[in-house]
């Protein structure tokens, strides 16, 4: 199984991620060897929210009312010290984890309280 294969990575679906660009330079040529996802285009990121919508849903108004959403997380720091492993994927720990926690409750919450915003 690869990431691409992963019920997350389903054609047609949708996450919800934070760019990390700072990261780019340092995890790039790992990501680009091993990781299907980078190959595929995707920034180094955060996962916040996965899976979100079918992309045929991602119409204009789900997407602001997910800025909206966002918008409403107060902005936080975290880094990366360690590392962590899902089945297919190999991540960087964030520290602290519960700001980034509560950003995909929050999205959770605003996902079943619309039926999917």
């Amino acid at each position: 199984m690869t990431v691409l294969d992963s019920p997350r990575w389903l054609p047609g679906r949708s996450i919800v991620v934070a760019k990390v660009p700072a990261a780019e330079a340092v995890v790039a040529a790992v990501r680009l060897r091993y990781d299907e996802s980078a190959r595929a285009g995707m920034p180094a990121h955060i996962t916040v929210f996965s899976p979100f919508l079918p992309a045929g849903r991602l119409t204009p108004d789900v997407l602001d009312e997910l800025g909206r959403l966002v918008a409403r997380h107060r902005a936080f720091d975290v880094t990366f010290a360690g590392l962590g492993r899902f089945p297919v994927a190999l991540w960087l720990a964030p520290e602290p984890p519960q700001p980034l926690r509560s950003l995909t409750e929050l999205l959770r919450c605003g996902h079943r309280s619309s039926d999917g915003l």
